[in-house]
């Protein structure tokens, strides 16, 4: 159990729950060590499964300590705001990921309305096609239709 001496419910804990201290034992630490920090970034992100998702992340979980270390020049740090640090990351990055997936899933759905259609659209041209070969062997038999007809009637006329 981490607490923090800074917090305002720190003594209200202490307080209220007297077997924390009557059955812990007491480290008290203003700065957590490097291998405890990163060894916390390991236990947050399996609970998470930051781990799970992004199996990368072990090879940087030492920039979090890094980070938390380079926020001391501008806020107070603390175990608990490490912690909080790494939550917020947590927190931050699975809402991302599920935002793209959202986001890919849709693309993938639009991405196959776009497939269909074009596949409609080859088969209609195929089908047009066929049709406009149809067209073409009726237009030319009722053009020979019409020569005959046209060499009957000048047959006709010229036997007058």
């Amino acid at each position: 159990m981490i607490l923090d001496s800074e917090s305002e419910f720190f003594n209200n804990c202490l307080e209220n729950s007297p077997a924390v201290l009557d059955h812990s034992h007491v480290i008290w630490k203003d700065k957590l060590d490097e291998k405890t920090m990163n060894t916390i970034s390991e236990i947050i992100f399996k609970k998470n499964k930051i781990i799970e998702n992004f199996p990368c992340i072990t090879e940087h979980i030492s920039y979090f300590t890094n980070i938390h270390e380079e926020a001391e020049a501008w806020i107070k740090i603390c175990p608990r705001r490490y912690i909080s640090f790494l939550q917020t990351f947590s927190d931050l990055l699975l809402n991302k990921q599920e935002s793209i997936y959202k986001r890919m899933t849709h693309l993938k759905a639009g991405l196959s309305k776009l497939t269909d259609a074009r596949n409609i659209v080859a088969k209609l041209k195929s089908d047009a096609g066929v049709q406009e070969t149809k067209l073409a062997e009726k237009q030319e038999k009722a053009n020979q239709a019409l020569n005959m007809i046209s060499r009957t009637m000048q047959g006709v006329n010229t036997k007058k």
